[in-house]
């Protein structure tokens, strides 16, 4: 799996982009070669937390990957574009003169209900570069399985629970 961490329009599936934040809700940050359907943000001026946001649980959905929080509401990430994504107001996504990176990942076009498992999911895969985003909501269940839409089996999985805070991510 090859991930060069440069700004490369020949980079396909991920992307990092280095941006100046403005405080203006509706700050676009382009340059990504591609809609990310997965962009995870850090100010790098602050010790703010990270943010996740993806188009599986929508752009008013975060999570930060250094906390045990469930999912909340942010204003992180207004859209997803075609080269890019725009901004909102928070302090993770976009403070005027704060300097930030985004990592942001390709995982397909659409978004579908995956019934392979025994949990049905919502996913957005993308097989050429086998890699997805998969929601569902457990059922408590042990030897469950969720379809996570790629061809064979992910050699790595992250999981977080979304709505109970305090629960670690688990990899």
């Amino acid at each position: 799996f090859y991930l060069p961490f440069e700004q490369d329009y020949a980079v396909e599936g991920f992307s990092t982009v280095t941006y100046e934040g403005n405080g203006t809700s509706g700050h676009y940050i382009g340059g990504t070669g591609f809609e990310p359907s997965l962009v995870w943000l850090k100010q790098r001026s602050n010790n703010n937390s990270h943010a996740l946001v993806d188009q599986v649980r929508g752009v008013l959905k975060g999570l930060s990957s250094d906390s045990t929080a469930a999912e909340n509401t942010f204003n992180h990430v207004k859209s997803f574009e075609s080269d890019g994504f725009t901004v909102g107001t928070s302090a993770q996504a976009n403070s005027n003169n704060a300097t930030y990176v985004a990592w942001n990942w390709d995982m397909g076009g659409t978004t579908a209900s995956n019934t392979s498992g025994s949990i049905t999911s919502s996913v957005r895969a993308n097989t050429t570069y086998g890699q997805s985003i998969v929601g569902y909501t457990g059922n408590g269940t042990a030897g469950a399985t969720v379809g996570h839409g790629l061809a064979s089996a992910p050699t790595m999985v992250i999981v977080k629970s979304r709505t109970v805070a305090g629960k670690h991510w688990a990899t």
